[in-house]
């Protein structure tokens, strides 16, 4: 009888250790094998590595993802990226038709874990790393190294930062930035691209934003 109830016990102590760290593993997410650069033309971003399936999101110009693994289908190939949908300040998975993209290596550009300690302050709590979002844009600034914009934020959090970054000696240093309060603005930025408006190498962030006029409108 002192024997069973020993099993029984360790068998109780035991078995939710485990359930918590098998938890732990699913919810570590992978790590990115590089990044796709739009360098063109918008691209449409798929929930299966299929051209028949329905677009998820599009990727405007300019827009820079990481990617994690590649797949051929018998017409293209296909690359498996993270998308921010603007709109919504929210992370999925989609693929995009390798062909359409530039691929760079994964060190040209830092995680976003190293994005959120140079914003410091409530970025650097956990509650704000596992919920955030960022989207990401290159500009081209002519012979000048280009700029790394992004859209920072969340449905949880009162606001979103529209944030520039900067080439340094180091990586990446803070730059301008502009901060969205959804108090005012609903839906914050709906879609981001870039643009060479002059044609002279210089691009431009082009924002799309929905404003609430109120009842009497």
């Amino acid at each position: 009888m002192k024997l069973r109830t020993f099993a029984l016990l360790l068998t109780v102590v035991t078995f939710p250790r485990a359930e918590v760290d098998a938890s732990e593993k699913e919810k570590k997410p992978p790590a990115p094998t590089g990044w796709c650069y739009v360098a063109k033309e918008a691209v449409d971003a798929k929930p299966t590595p299929s051209e028949r399936k329905k677009t998820t999101l599009r990727l405007g110009r300019g827009a820079l993802v990481p990617a994690f693994e590649t797949k051929q289908s018998r017409v293209s190939n296909w690359t498996k990226v993270r998308v921010v949908d603007p709109a919504k300040l929210t992370a999925e998975t989609a693929w995009v038709e390798s062909s359409k993209i530039e691929s760079l290596p994964p060190n040209q550009f830092p995680p976003d874990s190293e994005l959120l300690k140079l914003l410091g302050g409530t970025y650097l709590e956990d509650f704000t790393a596992a919920n955030i979002a960022i989207a990401r844009f290159l500009l081209r600034q002519g012979d000048r190294e280009p700029a790394l914009v992004c859209f920072v934020g969340s449905p949880k959090f009162p606001q979103a930062r529209l944030q520039v970054f900067l080439r340094s000696p180091r990586g990446f240093a803070l730059g301008p930035y502009l901060e969205f309060p959804f108090s005012e603005m609903q839906a914050g930025i709906t879609s981001l691209e870039v643009r060479d408006l002059l044609g002279d190498g210089n691009e431009c962030l082009v924002t799309r934003e929905g404003f609430n006029l109120g009842p009497e409108n």
